[in-house]
């Protein structure tokens, strides 16, 4: 439960028999006894009780598990938090990047994955706060909507979603949802990060804004070489008004950075790289990028 984990939490455990998975004793200790707090853009501040865990081998499976950890983290928490999964356990991700499914249906059955994205936004004060930075729509789909009662799972979770207060829609192609959340990722984290500034200047500094466009061109070319084609101007276009939308916020690659911790680059501006290994392509630009982020978080 970090800073998505958390604003969905808040929302959920107010009709739900909700627990919160987190790393530190201190983080399960500063939620068990003060609650989730969130703070909204209008100086609003509620607090929402919660329970929080680092352990969780004693907790029987639950009927859903909401996966926000940072990509890389995936494989090592599902593992870690393998007995939350059970036969009917429905799994969701809304993580950043591409493939974190991947790593989640060695533990959880594939026909019970549900992978999306969300435009919410927030990140965590050093006090532990919450902070709501916007709102927009989450969108969900199966893993395989073929699976019989696939799409009762997707009208659950989406009422659900929905009654906490986090808008929902359901989508026939989660990958396509995915990917365009990807193409946002690749023209605005690794040039901010790279650059230490907030999402505004990918619009606003036209030396930046050229290098992430050329980001863009590259990873829409890979992906037309990986079978799916997209509009590399439409695309530009929507990175920009996110850009512009999001103007002050500091991406999470650039808090990575600045606190030493590791990046989501490989299932970033990575997965460009692998997918053009993959299908005998070139990517330079996404190649130099995600060595850069490397080495910048080593």
């Amino acid at each position: 439960a970090g800073a998505i984990g958390s604003l969905f939490a808040a929302g959920l455990a107010q009709k739900h028999d909700l627990t919160c998975v987190v790393r530190s004793q201190s983080h399960a200790d500063s939620i068990n006894s003060r609650g989730i707090v969130i703070a909204e853009r209008d100086g609003t501040v509620r607090t929402i009780p919660a329970r929080a865990v680092t352990d969780t081998r004693d907790l029987v499976p639950c009927d859903l598990v909401l996966i926000a950890v940072k990509a890389p983290a995936t494989a090592e928490a599902v593992r870690m938090h393998s007995n939350l999964f059970g036969k009917k356990t429905i799994a969701v991700t809304l993580q950043n990047g591409y493939g974190n499914h991947t790593d989640i249906e060695k533990t959880a059955d594939p026909n019970h994955i549900i992978i999306g994205t969300t435009a919410q936004g927030a990140n965590v004060s050093p006090d532990g706060t919450v902070n709501h930075a916007g709102s927009g729509v989450t969108t969900i789909g199966a893993l395989h909507p073929e699976a019989p009662g696939s799409d009762a799972m997707l009208a659950s979770v989406a009422e659900i979603f929905t009654e906490a207060g986090f808008e929902t829609v359901i989508t026939e192609d989660a990958e396509d949802a995915v990917i365009r959340k990807l193409f946002v990722n690749i023209g605005i984290n690794a040039v901010c990060a790279l650059n230490d500034c907030s999402n505004r200047h990918i619009s606003e500094d036209p030396e930046l804004s050229r290098y992430a466009r050329s980001l863009i061109d590259e990873a829409v070319a890979i992906f037309a070489a990986a079978g799916r084609s997209y509009d590399s101007g439409k695309i530009w276009e929507h990175v920009e008004s996110v850009a512009r939308a999001t103007g002050d916020n500091f991406c999470s690659m650039v808090q990575d950075v600045r606190n030493g911790r590791p990046t989501e680059i490989r299932r970033i501006n990575g997965v460009i790289c692998r997918l053009a290994d993959e299908y005998n392509q070139s990517a330079p630009l996404n190649r130099e990028v995600t060595e850069k982020v490397e080495k910048l978080s080593s």
